[in-house]
């Protein structure tokens, strides 16, 4: 056998280990692609729960202002009349100062 016959056998084995690497390596590759895929398919479950969770909390939320609303309007419409009141306590104690009528307070 001539040197050149082995230099070509050495370089052919060389390159079937190079290649079946790279066989190895693709199949690899291909698994860590696959697990990657499911793994993003298990996570929009998740998301789309959150989604859902938050839509109702958004809706609580748009709740509670209209009753937070409600009741800000019912207090001011309590203090104008506590106003009204008062006024016209005061105009009675006024008037009755020297009279028969004594208020409490």
């Amino acid at each position: 056998m001539s040197e050149d016959e082995t230099t070509i056998l050495g370089n052919r084995t060389l390159l079937e280990r190079i290649l079946t690497q790279l066989d190895v390596m693709d199949a690899r590759l291909q698994f860590v692609e696959e697990k990657i895929r499911e793994r993003g398919f298990d996570t929009k479950p998740i998301w789309e729960r959150a989604l859902v969770e938050i839509m109702e909390v958004n809706q609580r939320v748009t709740t509670i202002d209209r009753k937070i609303d409600v009741f800000s309007k019912d207090m001011l419409n309590l203090r104008a009349e506590q106003i009204g009141i008062d006024e016209r306590l005061n105009k009675l104690e006024t008037e009755n100062e020297g009279g028969r009528i004594r208020t409490i307070g």
